[in-house]
């Protein structure tokens, strides 16, 4: 910092310039929310005459909501699956993961344990997610 504040007011401005354009030389990558967000009490639900009759297995279209993802300004957008537990890319189509039930994250199903402490973080994991919901295998349909 010293260094900074020694500088002519020429060399500041410059470092200062140099430091705006530095977003547009990097790529930054997507920042991914822990786990997808949907739910079934959307903003509709509070002009919708009560008592509501659901039918079992069968999803309201009128109640679902998906709120939207603001997205961080510059960063780039892969379309990959992100491991909610281990936050490691699976790649756009992965053949086989671990689904929660409840707030719908996904996780390797294969285990790459190298050390102690990765197979103890992992066994952590093996039964429920982090939120508590329990894991259900899907297969990538082709």
């Amino acid at each position: 910092m010293s260094y900074i504040f020694e500088e002519s007011f020429e060399v500041k401005k410059f470092l200062s310039d140099e430091c705006c354009l530095l977003p547009n030389q990097i790529m930054i990558p997507q920042l991914h929310q822990g786990n997808s967000i949907t739910a079934i009490v959307s903003p509709i639900l509070f002009y919708q005459n009560l008592p509501l009759q659901l039918e079992y297995g069968v999803e309201p279209e009128q109640l679902v909501f998906t709120p939207e993802m603001n997205p961080v300004e510059g960063c780039m957008h892969s379309g990959q699956i992100v491991d909610t537990i281990r936050h490691l890319y699976l790649g756009r189509q992965p053949l086989l993961v671990k689904q929660c039930t409840r707030c719908g994250g996904k996780a390797q199903v294969q285990n790459m344990t190298r050390t102690a402490a990765i197979r103890a973080w992992d066994q952590r994991w093996t039964r429920a997610c982090r939120c508590g919901g329990i894991w259900r295998i899907h297969k990538a349909s082709q």
